[in-house]
Formats: C-alpha cells, sequence, structure tokens
C-alpha cells in the first residue's frame, strides 16, 4: 500500500554518524534530513523529508527534540513571526492537546506547485482543563471546507501504580544520604554482580517507606517553607537584633532553598526537558507539561486493520496482541529442520571474543555501568534485553546489526529432536528457576535463604494463600506469582495430616479450602484457620467430620 509518505521521523536509532550517510542513501534516496548528532553521539533522532512536497526548517534542536515547522507550498515560516504567539500562549500557560488525524489543517485546494497546505488549527488547553478531563484531538478530512474539523474525545481513566523509580530530588532531602550509606555499606557475601542486585533491592524497599515520609506532596512543603521564611523575616523588620530570630530565618531560608531545588528538580526529571530553568520551577505551566507528557504517550484510539475505530483500553490492547501474534507466526507451525542448519554464519566471534564473554563481571565494570548512564534514566529489563541480544547475535554475528528472522524465538529454543537449536528460553527458564524456589518454601528444605524467607516474609502468614504485598521486591512478587502454575505439579500424600494446613494447603481438589465456599459452609465455625488435616483422619482412616459434610461433591 502507498502511504505517500512526505515526512519521516525515526527515534532511538542507535546509529553511529560514520554509518549515517550510507543508510540515509539506501532508505530515503534524495530526501533532506535533520539529525542532531551535535547533541548526542548516537544520533537519537533522524527527520527526513521529499523536499519536492514539503519544505521543513529547524527552529532548535536537543538531545531529546528537534524543533522544526513545516509547510507544503510558499516560503518558510520564520521563527520571528510566531515568537509573539509562542510567548502568548506560554504566558496563558496554554499547550496542545494531544491529537492524531491529519497533519496538515488547512489548505488552499490549488493544484500543483500552487497548493499550500499548513498545520494552523490546534486545540490548546490550559492546566485546568488537564487535571480534570482525559481527551484527545482528531483532526478530520476537510470535506467542503479548507479547514480539518477537530473532534474532541473525553475518555474513561483508570488510575495504576508506578513502578519504582528514583528521584533525583531526594537527593536534596535531609538523611537521604546517611540512608544511602547505611544500607550501601552493609556486608554482602556474594559475586561483584549479585552484591550489587542484592543491595539495589534492600536500598529500594527502604527508600520507598523514605520517600513515603519524607517527599511526599514536595510542592506543599515548599509553600509551608516559604512562609515560615517570610514570616521569620517579617518579625525581623520589629527585631531587628534578636540573635534567635536570625538564626532560624538562616535555618528557614536553609530549608526553603533546599525544597525548592528539590522541587525543581522533580519536576526536571517528570517533565523530561532540557530547556527548563530555575526561575520556572513553580509556575503551573511546567507542572502542566509533565502531565502533558503523560498524555501525549497514551494511546486513546486506533483504527484496526478493517478500518474500525477502537476507543477503549481493552480493545486496543486486544488489537495490538493480536496484530504481534500473527506477525510472529502461529505457535505450532513446523520448522524445516534441514533449512535451519544450513544456514550459514559468515561472521563468527574470535577465541578471544570468546573469553571474553564468559569472564566474571568486576567491580569496575558495574561502577562503569551505571555511572555511564544518563541522571535521569534507570536500568531497563535484564531478562528481555538478554533474549534480544542472543537473537540478534545468532542472525547477525558479532555486528550485532538488526537483520531479518527466519524463524521464531519460541521455534528456535525447541530441541534438535524436535527442529529447533537446543537455544534456552530464558523466559521458561527464568519460570522454572521461580518455581523451583516455591518447591524449596514448600518443602521447607534446610538452607538459609529458605529459613530467612519464613522469617522475613512469611512469619504469621501461609504460603499458598498469602496476598502479594505491593512494596515487596520484586524477585517476591514473583515467587508469589508462580505460586498457581506450581500447584499444578504437587500432590500431597496424606498419612497422619499432622503437617499439612486444612485450610490452606493444596492437599485436595478443592484447595485451598479457605478459597472454596463449601467447605467455608460446613466447617468455618468449627475449625480455626490454623487447623491441621489431622483433624479430619481417626486411625488413619476419614473420620465422622468427613462423612457427615453435606456436599457430595467435597465429601468424594
Amino acid at each position: 500500500m502507498d502511504l505517500k509518505v512526505s515526512i519521516l521521523g525515526l527515534l532511538e536509532t542507535k546509529v553511529k554518524q560514520v554509518a549515517f550517510e550510507r543508510i540515509r542513501n539506501i532508505c530515503c534516496p534524495g530526501w533532506s534530513f535533520y539529525d542532531n548528532y551535535s547533541k548526542h553521539p548516537a544520533g537519537r533522532i533522524w527527520l527526513c523529508w521529499n523536499a519536492n512536497e514539503v519544505e521543513v526548517t529547524k527552529l532548535e534542536d536537543s538531545m531529546q527534540h528537534i524543533h522544526c515547522k513545516e509547510r507544503i507550498g510558499r516560503s518558510l515560516v520564520h521563527p520571528s513571526e510566531i515568537a509573539p504567539l509562542s510567548v502568548c500562549l506560554q504566558q496563558a500557560g496554554l499547550v496542545d492537546l494531544n491529537y492524531s488525524g491529519f497533519f496538515f489543517t488547512w489548505s488552499n485546494h490549488s493544484e500543483g506547485p500552487a497548493r499550500i497546505s499548513s498545520k494552523i488549527d490546534r486545540c490548546l488547553i490550559n492546566n485546568l482543563w488537564s487535571s480534570q478531563f482525559v481527551s484527545q484531538a482528531e483532526f478530520l478530512p476537510q470535506g467542503i471546507s479548507d479547514h480539518s474539523p477537530a473532534l474532541l474525545s473525553w475518555f474513561d481513566s483508570e488510575k495504576k501504580a508506578f513502578p519504582f523509580r528514583f528521584n533525583n530530588a531526594w537527593c536534596l532531602i535531609p538523611g537521604f544520604k546517611e540512608l544511602v550509606a547505611e544500607t550501601w555499606n552493609a556486608r554482602v557475601y556474594a559475586n561483584p554482580m549479585q552484591v550489587l542486585i542484592l543491595k539495589q533491592k534492600v536500598l529500594k524497599a527502604r527508600l520507598k517507606s523514605w520517600a513515603r515520609a519524607h517527599c511526599s506532596m514536595l510542592h506543599d512543603r515548599v509553600r509551608t517553607a516559604l512562609e515560615q521564611l517570610e514570616n521569620f523575616q517579617k518579625q525581623l523588620q520589629t527585631n531587628p537584633t534578636d540573635v534567635s530570630l536570625c538564626r532560624m530565618e538562616r535555618n528557614a531560608l536553609k530549608k526553603y532553598c533546599n525544597l525548592a531545588e528539590a522541587e525543581y528538580y522533580q519536576i526536571k526529571q517528570k517533565a523530561d526537558c532540557d530547556w527548563l530553568t530555575m526561575g520556572d520551577r513553580t509556575t503551573a505551566y511546567f507542572h502542566q507539561a509533565v502531565k502533558e507528557r503523560k498524555n501525549r504517550k497514551a494511546i486513546r484510539t486506533m483504527e484496526d486493520r478493517n478500518g474500525y475505530k477502537l476507543n477503549t483500553e481493552a480493545e486496543i490492547i486486544s488489537e495490538i496482541l493480536d496484530y504481534y501474534k500473527g506477525l510472529f507466526g502461529e505457535e505450532d507451525c513446523e520448522i524445516d529442520a534441514e533449512a535451519i542448519r544450513d544456514i550459514n554464519f559468515p561472521n563468527l566471534i574470535t577465541e578471544e571474543e570468546k573469553t571474553s564473554m564468559i569472564a566474571d563481571v568486576e567491580s569496575q565494570e558495574i561502577k562503569s555501568v551505571l555511572f555511564a548512564m544518563g541522571d535521569n534514566k534507570s536500568p531497563v529489563a535484564v531478562l528481555e534485553k538478554v533474549q534480544k541480544l542472543c537473537v540478534k547475535f545468532l542472525w547477525s554475528g558479532p555486528a550485532m546489526a538488526n537483520a531479518l528472522h527466519q524463524a521464531n524465538v519460541k521455534s528456535l529454543t525447541l530441541s534438535k529432536l524436535e527442529g529447533g537449536l537446543g537455544i534456552t528460553d530464558m523466559i521458561k527458564w527464568s519460570k522454572a528457576a521461580y518455581m523451583g524456589l516455591v518447591f524449596k518454601l514448600v518443602n521447607a528444605e534446610n538452607s538459609l535463604w529458605a529459613q530467612w524467607s519464613w522469617t522475613q516474609h512469611l512469619r504469621g502468614k501461609f504460603f499458598w494463600t498469602a496476598k502479594v504485598p505491593k512494596d515487596c521486591s520484586w524477585v517476591w512478587r514473583h515467587i508469589l506469582n508462580s505460586r498457581a502454575e506450581a500447584m499444578k505439579y504437587i500432590n500431597y500424600n496424606i498419612s497422619n495430616g499432622r503437617n499439612t494446613l486444612l485450610w490452606h494447603d493444596p492437599w485436595c481438589e478443592f484447595s485451598p479450602l479457605i478459597e472454596c465456599a463449601d467447605a467455608l459452609a460446613e466447617w468455618q465455625q468449627k475449625f480455626p484457620l490454623d487447623t491441621k488435616v489431622e483433624v479430619l483422619i481417626t486411625d488413619g482412616k476419614w473420620n465422622q467430620e468427613v462423612r457427615m459434610l453435606q456436599c457430595s461433591n467435597l465429601k468424594q
């Protein structure tokens, strides 16, 4: 299908500048380009356009954006022409509402070189609107008019828990550095990578509770600190020689400056903008920029493959999943094993590279990677990245280039007898590892980790029915979420029933009985929550309690 694309933007290209010219001549020969290699060595943004159809001029750029104005036909808009309007919108606290549909919203309907198209219609909103409504504009076909009508839609929003993210503002709050030092200096005996991971998990848990107590409602704390400072300064007008007031003013000033700077870093990090200045830190405009950035990342509407518009989150998720399932192929498709064996790998790693790949991770390597990350970045999911790197290496060798995959990952992880390559499936391996930890806990193995887990996480709780805490570690959450799958592979042999919990252990078909309505109706008033199965057994047989059950299914 010919989409007649005139402008194309590429983000996170990760292409070195030496390869830029060659790649752009292959992808878009004869087109014009803007990039931001002057701001970032990886050239994170490419903007290319067909100069025969559209004119583009760059206004400014940074590591994170390229700001341009575009028009089809006639001369380009000079920045000085739009400067008054930009200043007016900024002072009024108005920003563009996230939109979809037509990009060029006006046309003079002429033909050939005389045709002029431009984006001059916008839907502007203020801070009050974005705080009360979740909305999006869609610019529709022009019809008989020379302007595109704008359709404004509202959506129901569902609040979701955000993952843990380090806040740069914490560094300026008293007590933060002491908390980090105390946690990080604790002795952990393991290899360097495990030490790093374990310390990060402990620090994460402590920081979450500390941040709730000391960093919540930061904007209100700044205003309160400013009021206290101004109050002391007013008192000093009448008592300028009061030493105690001078000291209180100095402390109040220090407190306000720290909180104000912390708020600045918080807004800067949330808004993800390089142009924020300290003088703008408390304006409603930049608080609104934070909300707008979140709104821009959201997908509110989508057209499915049949052209029908999807408006709900469930419909959009289902459409995306179906698309990628079709893209990756069927699960049970047959693979020609001989074709895989005949694949020629021209680029093989050297012995030196092999040694480097299996070498132990050193402390200095960990430090260099962490310190190389941006101030507002955090580590990505390791498991998924390892899987992607393995697939990249398989199809492109040490170059690790993006190449066409001749078989999907699921097929490659089959054994060689089944037609695959026997490559370890990292996702399944992780799942099996977590289920192994479940079995260790259930069997109460004599291991230090199992004993520590029962003391730290399960004290006063029942493993199979304990709820997943909201503030638990990533590993513990996955262990608890693996219980349902693990139950399928566990069988309880009941002898005297003294070591099996009646209500919580999966010892029978309807277990755990604490979730079985029939069992609750029969025994809830008789047996406490910590009752063992032994109350149902007498002389090695089921006793009267079982024989008197009214529910026939439960009795069987």
